[in-house]
Formats: structure tokens, C-alpha cells, sequence
């Protein structure tokens, strides 16, 4: 079935806790105090427009503001007094054609027209001598998300697709078949089954540098998590992965404002559901696995239900209310952008419509 069109599903951060949630989003560094450097370029920026504005005045001006800019732009070092032999001079514009790139002739400017592509791969005047406009060394993005790919191992091949088997599992493209995030979800039926039928769908899970979500076609989990955190990720996004397929999820563009949120609040909830029976589940096979506010929220309301009388499913409704409850009193918000998730899901529909 066609994806249905829904806003990224956001990671989730806890709010006033020492640790931050799956999906928490990189922040960006907070600007520092200006340095002594950075102030005398402001200097020497200010001192070379007025020295242009001079220049541009009388010919006289133009002397004084052409030995000014030379010192400024030697430091001081260089012949920069009245015209001899070495120091360019009002008649001879080569030394600023050449270094500033004023006062060329029709001709200079053909020349350096013609030398162009030789200079762009050389560091110019002002690189060397000022240290401005040197070429930029290619720098990586830190946003950007690398596309990951089935780890070679020496296990046996699925021949429907060419991905890994251990222990008669095949595990998705993206995953370590020798990992211990695979080593763990095999160890429940729960794993088992959410990483064959990613595998079966052609999901990929996929590094990020922005949080852990689903984006419709690939599983993306943040590569700050550890590897137990990658395990209860996996659950949690195979939620909504599933919900796709199946077209449970809420529709942004049939569903009214209201239905919209609350359809995806209920598809939140349910992934965080998800995540905390799956970490009781590899727990009690010995496992060490972490756990949040929402753990104990889920088994506090959970046990008081079974305490006060109610069945099996009495006691799973109690506990998902309460664990609902987080996303909308505050302790849950989108590590993406901060919002609470009713806002986060309203504002989507919003610009939807």
C-alpha cells in the first residue's frame, strides 16, 4: 500500500532528565566572544573603505590612500613610501592591477582574463600575504546522513535478496548480522519477527546524525544511541514502519485536525508501548537493557490495575493511558524541535491544509 504522507516521525526527548531519549538532534554550538583577530579584520575592513573613499576623491588622496592600503595590506612590511624603482606609483597601476585588482588597463585585464583558470588553482596574493580568500578545503557535513549497507560476514545469503541469515533470521540491510543489537533481538520472538519482516519489506536501517525516526521508506537510528538504545529504537520505528503497511496510520489528508493528532499520539504511544514490553521481554532473559520515566510509568499503572481487580487487558489499557499521558503533560517532547507532540502533529496538519 502507498505510504501515507504523515510529518517525520520525531524522536522523542524526556524532558528535565540528565540524558536525552532515542532521536535526540544534535544542537548547535552557541556563538563564542569575538577574539582579537576577528576584531582587527573589522579594523582593517573599516580602514580600507575609507582608504576607497579617498581614492575615489582627488589624485592626491589617491597617493596618500594607495601607500596607506599597502602598508595595511604588508603589515607594515612593505616599500610602501613615495614612487622608486621597487613601489608602484599613480603612473604605473601594475602592483594594484596585479595584487588589489583596481586600476587595470583594458589591456592587464585581457591578461589576467587569459591567466584565470592557471590562478584559480594557485593561492592569490591576498591568501598568501593577508590570508584572505584562499580556496576552502572540502569540509563534510555534520547533517548529513551517510547511506549504510549490509555488512559483510560470513553467514549464508537470503537468495530472495541477498541479506544475511544467523540463527535462520534474515537481518535488514543496515544491520550488523554480528552485532550486539542483533544478537539481542534474536534472542525474543518479538525480535525475531521485527527483523525478518523488515528484512521481507526491503526496509533498510539506516545511521543518522538527527535523531532516530521513519521517513516512509528506511529506518533511520541516531548513531549516539548504544546498542541496547538501538534495540528499543528498532521497536519503536518498526511501529510505525508496520502501521504503513498496514494503513493504520492516521491520514493527514482525510483525517479532520483533531482525529489526525489523536491517531498519531495513539501511533506514539503504542511504539513506546512497544519498546517497554520488548525491554521486560529481553530482560527476563537475562539482558541488562535501559529504561525511562516511561518504564515505570507502564508498569506502575499496570500493576495498580492488576492490584485493583482488573484483568490482563483492563491493566494494558490503564498502562497505556498512563504512558499517553506523557506526551501531552510535558515529559515527552520532539528532540527534532523541541514541541510538545500534540503541537508538533497539529502544527503538520496545519501546513497540510
Amino acid at each position: 500500500m502507498a505510504h501515507t504522507w504523515r510529518a517525520r516521525t520525531p524522536g522523542r526527548a524526556v524532558t528535565g532528565a540528565s540524558t536525552q531519549r532515542t532521536g535526540a538532534a544534535p544542537r548547535r554550538r552557541d556563538a563564542g566572544q569575538g577574539t582579537l583577530e576577528y576584531i582587527g579584520v573589522l579594523a582593517l575592513v573599516a580602514l580600507l573603505v575609507v582608504a576607497v573613499l579617498l581614492v575615489m576623491s582627488n589624485s592626491q588622496a589617491r597617493s596618500s590612500a594607495m601607500r596607506a592600503m599597502c602598508q595595511i595590506a604588508t603589515l607594515g612590511q612593505g616599500a610602501c613610501g613615495e614612487p622608486s624603482p621597487d613601489a608602484p606609483g599613480e603612473d604605473d597601476p601594475s602592483w594594484w592591477c596585479e595584487n588589489v585588482g583596481w586600476w587595470c588597463s583594458d589591456d592587464q585585464q585581457d591578461d589576467e582574463q587569459q591567466d584565470e583558470d592557471q590562478q584559480d588553482e594557485e593561492p592569490g596574493w591576498w591568501c598568501e600575504t593577508v590570508g584572505w580568500f584562499c580556496p576552502d578545503e572540502p569540509e563534510d557535513d555534520p547533517t548529513s546522513t551517510p547511506t549504510s549497507t549490509p555488512t559483510p560476514s560470513a553467514h549464508p545469503t537470503d537468495p530472495a535478496n541477498g541479506l544475511p541469515i544467523v540463527d535462520g533470521v534474515t537481518i535488514p540491510e543496515g544491520m550488523d548480522p554480528d552485532g550486539d543489537a542483533v544478537a539481542a533481538l534474536l534472542q525474543t520472538e518479538r525480535g525475531r519477527e521485527i527483523l525478518q519482516w523488515l528484512a521481507d519489506q526491503g526496509i533498510p536501517v539506516r545511521d543518522s546524525f538527527q535523531g532516530s525516526y521513519w521517513d516512509g521508506t528506511a529506518i533511520f537510528i541516531d548513531t549516539a544511541n548504544t546498542d541496547m538504545e538501538t534495540v528499543r529504537t528498532l521497536v519503536h520505528e518498526y511501529n510505525h514502519a508496520l502501521n504503513d503497511a498496514e494503513g493504520t496510520s492516521a491520514d493527514i489528508d482525510a483525517d479532520s485536525r483533531d482525529d489526525y493528532v489523536n491517531g498519531m499520539l495513539d501511533e506514539e504511544t503504542q511504539g513506546v508501548v512497544e519498546e517497554i514490553r520488548a525491554a521486560r521481554e529481553l530482560q527476563d532473559a537475562g539482558v541488562t537493557m535501559p529504561t525511562d520515566v516511561s518504564d515505570t510509568t507502564y508498569w506502575d499503572a499496570y500493576d495498580q490495575a492488576v492490584a485493583d481487580g482488573g484483568d490482563e487487558q483492563q491493566a494494558r489499557d490503564a498502562a497505556f493511558a498512563a504512558v499517553r499521558n506523557l506526551f501531552l503533560d510535558g515529559t515527552f517532547v520532539t528532540s527534532n524541535t523541541g514541541d510538545p507532540y500534540d503541537d508538533y502533529y497539529g502544527d503538520a496538519w496545519d501546513e497540510r491544509h
